[in-house]
């Protein structure tokens, strides 16, 4: 058996060391931004202060809402729209006459995406703008996910990475016969891998790295 001190100095550098370990869970992501709907109108709270609450036009109608961390968004049948912890107020993007979307909206403490047939949108809660990547006809939507502070989009042809404060999508191009295998979002990086590489992409690289299987 292990002398007493023995234990206890373990048990003291063991607590030094948990504690020493910064957490990227989304746990350490307080939920700052609460949005609404009552009735015809869509209210925020950001940090416990009520902002300027907006109106539906006539024939619109909400299709999905949620809020998470720094980001509130909503998806109507007319525009997709998002607000953040410190933004000006609310921001929209208008959806074309029967655009045709992927699934519902994918939402992050700091990031939320739309996937439709022509394009990606992604609102980014940090510069507090909507950020747009267009889709070729032939190309097929695959698979997305968000996590804290990236995301990814993943189509027949690429892979599309966005961080959170970063200047925009950033794409990798699958090569002739690469078929895509799997996506993985930790806090700060998104790992895809397909039938030729593995591929990261994260908020410290914003770039592509690639290791060849």
């Amino acid at each position: 058996m292990l002398p007493f001190r023995t234990i206890i100095a373990f048990l003291v550098i063991l607590t030094t060391l948990l504690y020493a370990i910064p957490s990227n869970s989304k746990d350490d992501i307080e939920d700052l931004v609460y949005i609404e709907q009552a009735d015809r109108k869509i209210i925020a709270i950001r940090d416990g202060i009520p902002a300027t609450p907006f109106e539906l036009r006539s024939k619109e109608e909400v299709l999905w809402l949620d809020s998470d961390g720094y980001i509130g968004a909503l998806l109507t049948n007319e525009r997709f729209i998002a607000i953040s912890l410190s933004s000006s107020g609310w921001l929209e993007k208008p959806l074309k006459s029967k655009e045709a979307y992927d699934g519902s909206p994918i939402l992050s403490p700091t990031l939320a995406l739309l996937v439709t047939k022509e394009r990606v949108i992604g609102f980014d809660a940090i510069s507090h703008r909507f950020i747009e990547q267009s889709l070729r006809l032939d190309e097929e939507f695959v698979a997305a996910e968000a996590n804290d502070y990236v995301a990814a989009v993943i189509s027949s042809r690429r892979a599309l990475g966005l961080a959170s404060g970063g200047s925009g999508f950033r794409e990798i191009r699958f090569r002739t016969s690469e078929t895509f295998q799997s996506l993985k979002t930790t806090p700060q990086v998104v790992t895809v891998r397909t039938s030729w590489r593995i591929l990261t992409f994260g908020v410290s690289s914003p770039s592509w790295s690639e290791v060849r299987l």
